[in-house]
């Protein structure tokens, strides 16, 4: 299990954590600014209780102040010295919080940047490397933002939404967000896969690696065939569908997708994609 230490000042609390077979799962709490280690969540988290990592517990540090929303009503004069501000407050806050100096912060990006204004998000993140270093810097947002700054060489670490994405994985990205709007305990939560051993995660059992690898699955849909199509065939037949494994994805197979899909409140798009591979496998 992996929890999420979301550094931002603002002071709501939100929540959820989710350990799931196969899956690295986060706690999301926010976490006011503080000047030692004995900063509280408002779910009461200490991240300088050793409990937390006495119980196996990783943490993996996000910066998330607006997620840059600000930038639809115009991109800042100088995005490099914004980087630089919010890299030294994720910074100091982690490190109050007990996060070893050589573990990565990812910033959150929270929409779909216009390629127009990718030169602004690429000096954002030079401002943030300034800080803390390139090999230390990660990004979290959708496929076309995590794919520009790793092609641009701006982040070493990837934390990819669904959201935006399309459908599209940026393999290069060492976690994946691919489910939201779980309840857990009466919160809110999302549904995170761990897609290398080391996703930058901290503390616990094998704190900086020894994290669970998931197999990055097919995006199967109706007309392809192959030994995907015929595993998802005979996963669904396990699941009580009546159709043959003949390794075609025609209208039995993709209705029996569906039907699965429904019945496990996933979405209903008759795709055999990251989730619905995840829920034929684990349930």
């Amino acid at each position: 299990m992996l929890i999420r230490q979301l550094l931002d000042p603002r002071p709501e609390p939100q929540a959820a954590a989710l350990p799931r077979r196969g899956s690295a799962a986060w706690w999301r709490a926010k976490v006011a600014p503080a000047a030692s280690a004995a900063a509280a969540t408002g779910y009461g988290i200490d991240y300088s209780d050793a409990s937390l990592t006495a119980a196996g517990l990783g943490i993996v540090s996000n910066w998330e102040s607006d997620g840059l929303q600000s930038w639809q009503n115009g991109v800042p004069s100088d995005p490099c010295s914004q980087g630089a501000g919010h890299a030294t407050e994720a910074q100091r806050q982690a490190l109050a919080d007990g996060m070893p100096a050589t573990r990565p912060i990812y910033f959150s990006v929270g929409f779909d940047l216009q390629p127009s204004i990718y030169a602004a998000l690429n000096s954002y993140f030079d401002g943030v490397a300034s800080v803390i270093g390139r090999s230390r810097t990660g990004a979290y947002g959708g496929y076309h933002v995590v794919q520009e700054l790793f092609d641009s060489g701006k982040i070493a670490w990837g934390w990819q939404t669904y959201a935006w994405s399309g459908g599209s994985w940026d393999s290069r990205a060492q976690l994946r967000q691919v489910q939201n709007d779980i309840t857990v305990a009466g919160h809110d939560a999302d549904l995170d896969q761990a897609m290398a051993a080391d996703f930058g995660q901290w503390g616990g059992t094998g704190g900086g690696g020894g994290g669970v690898i998931l197999p990055s699955w097919p995006n199967i849909t109706d007309g392809q065939s192959g030994p995907s199509v015929q595993a998802a065939q005979y996963l669904l037949r396990y699941h009580g569908a009546s159709i043959t494994a003949d390794g075609d994805f025609g209208p039995s197979t993709l209705a029996a997708t569906q039907s699965f899909q429904s019945a496990h409140a996933l979405g209903v798009d008759g795709q055999v994609g990251p989730e619905t591979w995840q829920m034929l496998v684990g349930s």
